[in-house]
Order: C-alpha cells, then structure tokens, then sequence
C-alpha cells in the first residue's frame, strides 16, 4: 500500500478499533443500529429557492377556474418560487385551491419524517392584488403504503404580514402544525387556497422547512 494512501487509511481504522474494542457486543450493535436510523432521516427537510426550485411544479387545482399556473423561479426576495395566481373569477367561493408539489419526493427517493410536526414557510403577496377575502394554506402528505399522514389547513393570518421595503410587497411567516408524524413520505403538497378571495397576480414562497415543534 501507498504510504501516503497508508498514512489517512490507519487512524480511521485505529479509531474504529477503539471505539468498538471498549464497547460490548450489544453495545456495538445498538451504535450500529443508531447510526442506521440517524443515516435514514437525514434526506432534506428544508427548501430554500435561492438558486432554483428543484423539482417543484404546479400539481392540480379545487374549484379553481383560471388558467394552469406556471410555476418558476424568481430572484425576487433573495430567490424564490414565484406562483401566478388569478382567484378573481371564483372570488365568491370559499375554497379555491391552486397545489404544488416536490416532484423529487416518489416511492424510490421518499422523504422520511420521524416525528416531525410543523411546516412552515415565507409567503409574500401583494395588497394591490386583492380587494377583498383571505387565504389558507393546506399540506398534505401520503405515505409509501398509501395512507394519508397529513391533512391540515389553517388559515395565513394576514394581520402578521410586515412590509418588505423597496416593495409593494407583504411577508407573512406561515407555520402549518400538525401531527407528529414517522412514515416514509411519497407525495407531499403545498396548496394555497382562496377565501372569498379575489387576489389576482404572483405571489411568492421561499425556505419551505419541515421541523419538530413542542
């Protein structure tokens, strides 16, 4: 062997030794198992849009009857997923929803909660848009042996909204809470919903971040 190869290859193998020669056989196969399920959460639970979107793309409506929206990347705000909205025409509904989903997340790459609580996001909209209703946000979660593991939809309290300056702008930190949850994920969706709502032009997401809350 290379002496040099040698020389990076012995203090991981002496450390290795160590470790495992002062540990039990049971001991040994806890750590094992330990670093195994640390190795299996460890897939992303957070999207920041600062250079693209990723996988991201539109992914259905409810009683929505405007055009398909075309999801895409933005600079605007430090980068960001920009979502064209047109609410105007079901203005009189109180539920109209427009989806979007992490097409990255299937059965062969799922995304792997364990005990996880809370989403929440950056949603920027603009008050020259609308003239009357409010929003909701909806998530929604299967898992890879087809249950549904998150259904919630609270209302985005637009009351918290601040002012992003150089802007006609307003950014609400939306948090959606819901159950914890241990499943392998398959389909995870982001909705924006409509209520009574006649907000017609983009709005904004960014840093998508699924966490443990108390």
């Amino acid at each position: 062997m290379n002496k040099n190869v040698w020389k990076k290859v012995f203090p991981i193998t002496l450390s290795a030794a160590i470790l495992f020669g002062g540990m039990s056989a049971v001991h040994v196969a806890e750590f094992q198992a330990l670093t195994a399920s640390v190795a299996e959460a460890s897939p992303s639970k957070a999207w920041n849009f600062s250079k693209d979107i990723g996988a991201w793309q539109y992914s259905g409506n409810w009683e929505y009857s405007a055009a398909d929206p075309e999801v895409a990347y933005d600079r605007s705000f430090g980068g960001s997923l920009k979502l064209p909205v047109d609410f105007t025409t079901d203005a009189q509904k109180s539920w109209s929803e427009v989806k979007i989903t992490d097409g990255a997340i299937n059965g062969t790459k799922p995304l792997v909660l364990s005990g996880q609580n809370m989403l929440s996001y950056d949603f920027y909209f603009t008050s020259d848009a609308m003239s009357s209703g409010s929003f909701k946000t909806k998530v929604y979660m299967k898992s890879i042996d087809g249950k549904e593991v998150v259904n919630a939809a609270p209302d985005i309290d637009l009351s918290k909204a601040v002012e992003v300056k150089g802007t006609n702008y307003k950014k609400v930190a939306v948090q959606v809470p819901f159950e914890a949850v241990d499943a392998k994920v398959n389909y995870m969706e982001l909705s924006l919903v409509g209520s009574n709502n006649n907000y017609k032009g983009d709005v904004f997401i960014n840093n998508i971040n699924i966490s443990k809350e108390k």
